[in-house]
C-alpha cells in the first residue's frame, strides 16, 4: 500500500484560525442572546421551550465545534472537516427556518398584559 505523507493531509493554521474566530464569535453572540433573553422581566411560559430548546442545542453544537477546532488535531483535514460541518449544519437549519417562517403562526398569547404607553400596547 502507498502511505501518504502526514503533512499532505494538514490544513494551513491560518485557515483554521479564521474558522476558530468565526465559530467563537457566533458562540459569543448566541450566549449573549440567550443571556439577554433570560434576563427579560416578562415571566417565562411553557411555550417558550419551543424556542429555547433549539437555541440551547445550537449553542451546544457550537461549543462542540469550537472545542474540536481548538484541539491541535484539528489541523488534520478529516478532523477539521468534521468540526467545520457543525456551523454549516446550523446555517442550513437557519435557512430552512427562514423559508418556513412565514407559514408559522407565532403570536403572543393575549394573557400577557402590556404596560400602558408602550409602543406594543397600541
Amino acid at each position: 500500500m502507498d502511505e501518504q505523507d502526514p503533512k499532505e493531509d494538514l490544513i494551513e493554521p491560518v485557515f483554521r484560525n479564521g474558522t476558530v474566530t468565526t465559530v467563537g464569535i457566533l458562540l459569543a453572540f448566541s450566549l449573549g442572546f440567550i443571556t439577554h433573553w433570560a434576563a427579560n422581566p416578562i415571566p417565562w411560559q411553557s411555550y417558550h421551550l419551543l424556542a429555547v430548546l433549539p437555541i440551547l442545542a445550537g449553542i451546544a453544537l457550537q461549543m462542540r465545534a469550537l472545542a474540536l477546532l481548538l484541539d491541535t488535531k484539528s489541523l488534520q483535514r478529516p478532523v477539521y472537516a468534521r468540526a467545520n460541518r457543525t456551523p454549516r449544519m446550523i446555517h442550513e437549519l437557519l435557512a430552512a427556518f427562514e423559508t418556513i417562517k412565514g407559514r408559522l403562526r407565532l403570536q403572543l398569547p393575549r394573557a400577557i398584559a402590556r404596560p400602558a404607553g408602550s409602543p406594543m400596547s397600541k
